[in-house]
Order: structure tokens, then sequence, then C-alpha cells
């Protein structure tokens, strides 16, 4: 499973873990046609920021569909049956104090990037833990799209894409940003909530 020993203790002293097998090899290939299939069905949805209720495309290049906690897909339920696992799982061991979480795929078209930001936003605490894992087969080493996490304004990670890479971090702490790539990648992002200790202001 994603939080052996190894991730628990990277994630408690570092803020951030890695895993390299987050899902068997026959799920990931499953989860890849899936988001392959979504993309070609027109499913996925240009993402944006929102500033001051404006939605600010520019910083971002990708597209993505939400994972509805009703869905009926079986793949989608496997997504969050796996999340909602991870959840419990971080508060029994880390003792935190996850009520929720939230998820999407992801789609970057060749170029297409996101420049640095934080997850968590100012005036909205809710985001504890970040969560991105990859689906893409056979990823070139030269291919870039890397994942790029920085703390106190070094570089603390770099992390290809390739299918079953995962990563997760402390929202608040870890400025990241996704290079542009070569090739056209997909991922799953997640986020892990506490209720929030400030109300965003309406």
């Amino acid at each position: 499973m994603f939080l052996n020993t190894g991730t628990l203790e990277s994630l408690s002293e570092q803020g951030f873990a890695v895993h390299h097998t987050f899902f068997a090899s026959a799920e990931l290939q499953q989860l890849s046609h899936y988001a392959h299939t979504l993309k070609a069905q027109g499913h996925l949805r240009e993402a944006g920021i929102s500033k001051q209720g404006v939605m600010v495309k520019k910083i971002r290049g990708d597209a993505i569909k939400w994972l509805e906690p009703d869905t009926q897909e079986p793949l989608e339920q496997m997504v969050l049956a796996c999340l909602e696992q991870i959840r419990i799982a971080l508060n029994h061991e880390l003792h935190l104090s996850l009520h929720d979480f939230e998820a999407h795929f992801a789609y970057y078209p060749i170029g297409k990037s996101y420049a640095l930001h934080v997850d968590r936003f100012r005036q909205d605490d809710a985001r504890v833990l970040s969560c991105v894992i990859y689906l893409n087969h056979a990823w070139p080493c030269d291919a870039g799209g890397e994942l790029l996490l920085y703390r106190h304004q070094q570089l603390v990670l770099k992390l290809a894409p390739t299918a079953g890479s995962a990563v997760l971090f402390r929202s608040e702490l870890f400025p990241h940003e996704v290079l542009s790539a070569k090739q056209e990648r997909y991922s799953i992002a997640a986020w892990f909530k506490q209720r929030p200790l400030h109300r965003p202001h309406l």
C-alpha cells in the first residue's frame, strides 16, 4: 500500500513522500485507458484559477474532470475508495483530522504547463495534503513534464510523470510547478482536507 512505513516517515519528517507503485499494473492500464477515453469523448474541461471571483486560465494549461462522490463509473469508484483508505490511514497513523478529500483527472496537451503555485488558498485553509498520481506509460526521460517541488526557494523534488509514480505533500508548505512536455500526459490530482479553521470571505 502507498502508506507504508517509509512513506509515513518521509511525510512526517520532510513533509512529502514519493511512491512508484501506487496502483497495480492492471489498474494503471485501465485508468490510463479511461483517462484517454475521457479526453477523446470531450469530458475534460479547461481548468483555471479563481482570483476574486474571476477565472484566470493563463496560469495553468490542463483540462480536468472532477470525481463526484456519487459517480457510477467503476474506475472512478475504485480511485475514490483508495483515496478514502488513505485518508483513514493518515488520520490513524499521523493523528491528522482529515474529514474529506477532492480529486480530478487531469490532462496536459503537448507544451502546456502549470506555473508556480501553492495548493492551499490564502483565505481557505481546508487543504492539508496534496497528492498527484501519474498515468503515463513508457515516459521518455527527455520528454519533460516533471513536477518540481520547492521548500524555502530550494528545489527538493523533481518527479517525472511516469505511470504509477505518486507524490503526497503538505499543501501549504511546498510551492510547485508542472513543466511543459513533448508528449500529452495524464494524472489524478487529489487534496485531503480538514474542516476550515478560517472561513473564506464571501
